[in-house]
């Protein structure tokens, strides 16, 4: 299998085999997530295909830093163009005349749809440029790639309680961001933004995020605060117990030292005590006898 630059000098050769060899590497995971947009598997492969066209048509001139991202981020939005199709193909032949009416009163729509989409996903990248890494990786897999909580959780390999956490506070803060207006689209969306907007618009930020949640680059390792808590918490137990073999050893120590003190005095006390009454001295707790001379010449 060869590697993504030599995929891409293919393209620039216009090779067909450019195709074959982006299939056989990224076409698993292109079908997964067209899949996951669109509900019937002839549209989804439709996507895969209309994908790689889209890349045929790219390079040259674009040279792709991370060509998964690039992929993917094609694949993406050619899914959700054609949800939108599909949805429009469900309303009534009535509303469907109607809003092609109305439409025709609008300038260049596509024009006014695209450069707001921009504007959006600039607002996007700026506002996932101020989170943690590891808040941005949730972020992006659960609603740029699609992934379920539980896969998430493994991937990373931390508690699924910590994703839900992470998500729910990052939803909080891009709901902040957004309704402090601080883009002109954001400012227009207004009340009326929905969640497939945003779901759409994502579809435009950077591709070292989309690269970066896919894994194509090496990343600092999520933390895992529950084995984190448990190694400190396990730290602090072995450090009390140290502390409290040490207290006891020393305790032992010096009451061996007092013990000793206090038969060391009495046997001095009985020592004095035995040289004013004149019996036998205590020397080291024990008494001993005098050793008397009988009628034996001693040196002089």
């Amino acid at each position: 299998m060869k590697e993504d630059h030599e995929i891409i000098e293919l393209y620039w050769a216009r090779s067909e085999s450019a195709v074959h060899e982006t299939d056989a590497k990224y076409g698993a995971k292109l079908h997964t997530l067209s899949g996951r947009i669109l509900p019937e598997a002839e549209d989804a492969e439709e996507c895969v295909n209309d994908t790689y066209l889209g890349a045929w048509n790219a390079m040259p001139p674009q040279r792709p830093l991370a060509l998964f991202a690039f992929l993917a981020r094609i694949c993406r939005n050619i899914a959700c163009d054609k949800l939108d199709k599909l949805r429009a193909k469900k309303r009534s032949a009535e509303v469907s005349a109607l809003t092609e009416e109305l439409s025709a009163c609008i300038a260049d729509p596509t024009a006014a749809r695209e450069a707001e989409s921009r504007e959006i996903a600039e607002a996007l990248n700026s506002f996932l440029s101020t989170l943690p890494v590891d808040a941005r990786l949730f972020f992006m897999r659960r609603y740029w790639y699609m992934d379920s909580v539980k896969a998430i959780a493994e991937k990373y390999g931390c508690g699924e309680s910590r994703v839900k956490t992470s998500l729910h506070r990052t939803r909080e803060k891009l709901r902040n961001y957004l309704q402090k207006g601080r883009h002109l689209a954001l400012k227009k969306g207004g009340n009326s933004m929905t969640g497939i907007d945003l779901f759409k618009a994502l579809g435009g930020v950077k591709e070292e995020y989309i690269a970066e949640a896919d894994g194509s680059r090496k990343l600092p390792h999520v933390k895992n605060v529950t084995l984190q808590w448990c190694a400190a918490l396990a730290a602090c137990v072995c450090l009390l117990l140290g502390w409290g073999f040490i207290a006891q050893h020393l305790g032992g120590i010096a009451d061996y030292t007092g013990d000793e003190t206090k038969v060391t005095g009495a046997a001095e006390t009985a020592q004095a005590d035995g040289a004013d009454q004149g019996t036998a001295p205590a020397i080291g707790g024990k008494v001993v006898l005098p050793v008397r001379n009988h009628g034996r010449n001693t040196a002089p």
